[in-house]
């Protein structure tokens, strides 16, 4: 049996966005911690960057000093990238819930929407390296509610949502 679904997809997508700002940013190692220390990537500046050791089980964590309605981030990766990783919120940086998976990460500049969180912490988790070299970041770019993406569909399998489109996992 065959089943087709026809389903209208509208989007409502954000006008203009409001920084988020951080208050610290540690990470699991650096490459060169004075060069390449990981307050770079929230320093706003695009020149510089965060530098990871070379291995593939690294974290960097940003701290917004108060909690904060996350909506996304976006990515703006050095050519050392990473294939798999994970974002993770926390409010209190001991109890951590995953809000995207990615297994196929391809670098350059990833935005990433996940649907409204709320948070002090933000966590990526990489997992595995698409180089040789360790995980390196321009910027992590906070989406406050003001570039909220609102998802409808006018028809959905069962146990399906509209906004599964934006979770990173090809089979949801």
């Amino acid at each position: 049996m065959k089943v087709y679904v026809l389903a209208f997809l509208s989007v409502v997508a954000p006008m203009r966005p409001l920084r988020i700002e951080a208050a610290s940013v540690s990470a699991s190692s650096s490459e060169n911690a004075a060069a390449f220390p990981p307050a770079n990537v929230a320093d706003g500046d695009p020149a510089t960057r965060w530098s990871s050791a070379f291995g593939d089980d690294q974290w960097l964590i940003v701290d917004y000093g108060a909690e904060r309605d996350i909506v996304g981030i976006t990515l703006h990766w050095e050519a050392a990238n990473a294939q798999r990783y994970a974002v993770e919120i926390s409010s209190d940086s001991q109890a951590w819930h995953r809000v995207y998976q990615q297994n196929a990460g391809r670098g350059g500049v990833e935005d990433l929407y996940f649907g409204r969180q709320r948070g002090r912490y933000l966590k990526l988790h990489f997992l595995q390296r698409a180089t040789s070299w360790g995980y390196s970041l321009w910027e992590v770019v906070p989406r406050g509610l003001d570039e909220e993406i609102v998802l409808t569909a006018s028809l959905a399998a069962p146990g399906s949502q509209a906004e599964n489109v934006l979770d990173g996992d090809p089979v949801s």
